[in-house]
């Protein structure tokens, strides 16, 4: 077992948990449950225990009970740019496909006085607004 993990450590680890299950958390919830893992590794560790299995387990039990987590979040265009979201067009995912969009964010006002939404869906990868 490694002591006194440094939280930079965790960080990579959980981003690619993440990734792998196509979620979205924010920089918040990622700092907390870094956190939450580096007090169990540090602090309750065992020394028989498999760093990835607790990583795992906790990003796991984190997007299963946290309500922040299976709702859709809205979010800058900025931060659609720069992450690796594609855009969700329903007519691309029917509904027997059980795909759907996980952030949207809001335009300009048209003409109409209405603001323009697009909807975005994790690709392959993750969003840390």
């Amino acid at each position: 077992m490694k002591n006194n993990m440094e939280k930079a450590d965790i960080v990579s680890t959980v981003k690619e948990m993440v990734k792998k299950r196509k979620s979205i958390i924010t920089k918040t919830e990622l700092s907390d449950l870094c956190d939450s893992i580096l007090f169990d590794w540090n602090e309750l560790g065992d020394p028989e225990a498999d760093f990835e299995d607790i990583v795992d387990w906790n990003v796991d039990q984190f997007l299963t009970h946290t309500a922040s987590a299976n709702n859709m979040k809205r979010i800058s265009m900025n931060d659609a740019r720069e992450s690796d979201l594609k855009v969700f067009k329903f007519d691309d995912y029917p509904a027997y496909s059980k795909e759907e969009p996980k952030a949207f964010t809001l335009g300009n006002k048209s003409n109409d006085g209405f603001q323009k939404v697009t909807y975005w869906i994790c690709w392959l990868g993750v969003l840390f607004v």
